[in-house]
C-alpha cells in the first residue's frame, strides 16, 4: 500500500523524500556525511514561503554562515539524511542544548565545528510549502533565540 512520508509538519512531498533517499543510497554519494533538501526557488520548482519566514531564514542562515564557515545555504529546510557513521554516532551520544536547532547541533558535532571538514550535498527540493499551523508564537521565538545564542556561545567557545 502507498506510504505517505512527510516532515513533521507536512511541508515537502513524498517524491522529494524518495528522490533524496535514492541519492543518499547511490554509489556517487557514499563519501558524503549528509544529504540536505534545500528550499532554493529555481525554475520548475514549487517553493511557497511567506516572505517573513524567508527573510528570517536568510538572516539565520547568514548568522550561521558567519559563525561556522562552510555552512549549508538552507540549514533549516527540515529534510536531512545523515550517514550512519562513527562521527554521527558520537555526535548523538550526549544530550542536545536545543529543541529548535537539533540539525545545526548535529552538523556542528559531526564537523567538530568546521563545516569545511565534512562533505554534504544540498539538493534543491521540487516542492516545499509553509504549513499554516507551524507558525512560531512569541514564546517560541524567545526560546528559539535563546537556543541559538546558547549553541553559538557554547560551540564557538569549544571549537
Amino acid at each position: 500500500f502507498p506510504v505517505t512520508i512527510r516532515d513533521s509538519d507536512g511541508a515537502f512531498s513524498n517524491e522529494d523524500v524518495s528522490r533524496l533517499l535514492k541519492l543518499a543510497n547511490s554509489e556517487d554519494f557514499r563519501s558524503f556525511h549528509a544529504i540536505l533538501g534545500s528550499r532554493v526557488k529555481l525554475g520548475g520548482r514549487e517553493i511557497k514561503r511567506r516572505i517573513q519566514r524567508h527573510v528570517l531564514g536568510r538572516v539565520l542562515a547568514t548568522l550561521i554562515g558567519i559563525l561556522w564557515k562552510g555552512s549549508p545555504y538552507d540549514m533549516q529546510s527540515g529534510f536531512k539524511v545523515f550517514v550512519n557513521s562513527k562521527r554521527l554516532q558520537n555526535a548523538i551520544k550526549t544530550p542536545f542544548y536545543s529543541k529548535w536547532f537539533l540539525d545545526l547541533e548535529i552538523f556542528i558535532r559531526i564537523s567538530n565545528g568546521d563545516f569545511l571538514e565534512i562533505r554534504y550535498w544540498e539538493e534543491p527540493l521540487m516542492f516545499w510549502q509553509d504549513v499554516a499551523n507551524s507558525k512560531l508564537n512569541p514564546s517560541q521565538i524567545f526560546r528559539a533565540v535563546k537556543d541559538f545564542l546558547t549553541i553559538a556561545v557554547f560551540y564557538r567557545r569549544t571549537s
